[in-house]
């Protein structure tokens, strides 16, 4: 039974994003790349930066505390979508604006994910006990 719903989710996920695709101007959100570079930058940089800190407030290594940060970059595309389509704004400026950064800032961090995972080496080498636990 909850393999179902399951299907039945992963459904509803990919007619949802097919719709907003749909529904989205393209032409619209190519003049808003630079704004929407930059929010998304914004969203990828002040939650790294303030998980790592608030985690090493609170005892984290070093290590864990860029996972904790890396783990805060991530967005969800679909729910910023379904907000925008629910408020009729998606072809909008401001929505444009809003879901280029959405998908700028899931790019970004993967590319943020990625760096920490290939970095996982080097700190492994670098005498982090707790690095060992995480990888």
């Amino acid at each position: 039974m909850a393999s179902i719903f399951k299907i039945l989710a992963d459904l509803g996920v990919v007619l949802l994003m097919f719709v907003a695709g749909v529904e989205t101007d393209l032409t619209m959100m190519r003049r808003m790349v630079a704004p929407a570079f930059w929010s998304a930058a914004g969203g990828v940089v002040l939650p790294m930066a303030g998980g790592y800190f608030l985690s090493r407030s609170f005892g984290f290594s070093i290590v864990e505390a860029v996972f904790i940060g890396t783990i805060l970059t991530a967005t969800s595309v679909t729910i910023t979508a379904q907000g925008l389509m629910n408020l009729n704004q998606l072809r909008s400026k401001v929505g444009s604006t809003i879901l280029g950064a959405a998908v700028i800032d899931d790019v970004l961090g993967l590319i943020v994910l990625s760096a920490v995972i290939a970095l996982a080496p080097q700190l492994a080498h670098s005498g982090d006990a707790s690095w060992g636990e995480l990888a």
